[in-house]
């Protein structure tokens, strides 16, 4: 096992908005999508030599600027490019290409999304009015373990005994569902809402009697769901379910009955772990977007409502079984192309973003926290712990990152009095690491 306080994950000097980097080294603004360079070059040998010679032509699209007015004020705007890439805002305005047309949303808790396109041929100034929903009859239930983690930091930590040995335990019940070994017919892990312990298994979401094991009540899934790497979660009156088709449907969590679906732009299998934070719901999916979904329920008279994303962030490599944590301000998830984000997590502006080293290879556990440090591992045995503030994201000061011989996928973290657990796949060794001084 080594430590070390190297450069852990370089800072992402990626130009931004489209700028590209000059001959003399400093970065030329352009435009995103605003042309091609060409260059050429000659020289001689001996006395015949002579100086390097370039020429660099550089086509500028006519760039325009975009001024959005929402009411209410704080509703969240994301405009997109023809690639599907959302572009953040500078100085309080977009800066689009002249001609260009772009998708948009608009969207707001408590409020009816609005999305469209437009195509932009000046400096615009846009106004948007959201209608409010109708006022939600959901009512909050009980959730003594409602989603993958047992708290909020993204780790499973109970005041519990354990059996010392297999001739103490007693199998309470035992009941057949799905079918073993597949991902799609398998019985999902469960969580607990009220008296029930609520799971799924191919497209059927159940609520099983907690002393018997028998189905109480269930409901059909728009699709089969990941059951092999997931569950439900709940959250605010509702149970969430992460879909193999890159879907993600809710339900009332009382009645199981189906408030709205969310199909995603890229798709993929919805195998990273769900989020649920203050009337927003966070999901990942393998082929490549990370998005963020208003939970309301704003057409309750269907159960099939399609919803839009308040906010998507792609990632070439996607989100393959790498949870995110969301603190006051911040988002923080690692993405399967080897780069770790910090988001505004209401507006999905990228706030920071690093680049992990080649050798440690993808982050492939969930994001954890804990002492305002996150840490998180990777698929060729890395653990990494970056320091945060309240409300900024991470600091270089203090990284840490440490390495071991086996992988791990998928696991969430347990960190206890500072010291920090894994069991690696594939090993019979549980590591512990001491607190970070």
């Amino acid at each position: 096992m080594a430590e070390a306080e190297p450069d852990a994950g370089r800072e992402d000097q990626r130009p931004a908005g489209g700028q590209r980097p000059g001959a003399d080294g400093r970065r030329v603004p352009a435009p995103p999508g605003a042309g091609n360079g060409h260059g050429g070059a000659g020289a001689g040998d001996g006395v015949y030599s002579v100086p390097y010679a370039y020429t660099l032509t550089v086509y500028v699209d006519e760039v325009c600027y975009l001024t959005v007015n929402l009411d209410p004020a704080d509703a969240v705007f994301a405009v997109y490019d023809r690639e599907n890439v959302q572009i953040d805002p500078k100085d309080g305005r977009y800066e689009l290409i002249k001609g260009g047309t772009y998708t948009y949303t608009v969207s707001a808790p408590g409020y009816q999304s609005q999305s469209g396109s437009f195509t932009i041929e000046g400096d615009e100034e846009q106004s948007y009015t959201l209608e409010k929903s109708a006022d939600s009859t959901l009512e909050e239930l009980e959730a003594q373990w409602g989603g993958y983690w047992k708290n909020e930091d993204n780790q499973n930590i109970v005041d519990a005994a354990a059996p010392r040995a297999l001739e103490y335990v007693e199998v309470k019940w035992k009941q057949q569902y799905g079918a073993n070994a597949d991902y799609s017919n398998s019985v999902s892990d469960g969580i607990l809402v009220e008296d029930y312990i609520c799971c799924f298994s191919g497209n059927v979401l159940m609520y099983l009697d907690r002393e018997t094991g028998e189905v109480v009540k269930s409901a059909s899934m728009a699709a089969r769901g990941n059951s092999s790497f997931n569950k439900p979660l709940y959250g605010a009156g509702m149970i969430f379910v992460p879909l193999n088709d890159g879907r993600v449907q809710a339900f009332h969590a009382g009645t199981l009955e189906s408030l709205w679906v969310y199909t995603d732009t890229v798709g993929g299998n919805a195998s990273t772990a769900l989020r649920y934070d203050s009337g927003y719901l966070y999901a990942g999916f393998a082929d490549g977007n990370l998005v963020c979904l208003s939970v309301t329920d704003e057409d309750p008279d269907r159960t099939d409502e399609q919803k839009s994303a308040v906010w998507r962030k792609y990632d070439s490599g996607g989100y393959y079984r790498t949870g995110v944590y969301t603190g006051e301000k911040c988002l923080y998830a690692c993405g399967r192309s080897g780069s770790v984000y910090c988001l505004d997590k209401r507006t999905g502006e990228t706030l920071q973003s690093l680049s992990l080293p080649s050798e440690a290879g993808a982050a492939s556990t969930a994001v954890c926290q804990d002492g305002g440090r996150i840490y998180f591992a990777t698929e060729n045995g890395w653990l990494f712990s970056y320091p945060t503030g309240r409300t900024e994201g991470w600091t270089r000061k203090g990284s840490r990152f440490w390495t071991w011989a086996a992988p791990s996928m998928g696991r969430p973290w347990s960190i206890t009095a500072g010291s920090t657990w894994e069991a690696p796949q594939r090993t019979s060794t549980v590591w512990c690491w001491p607190p970070i001084i």
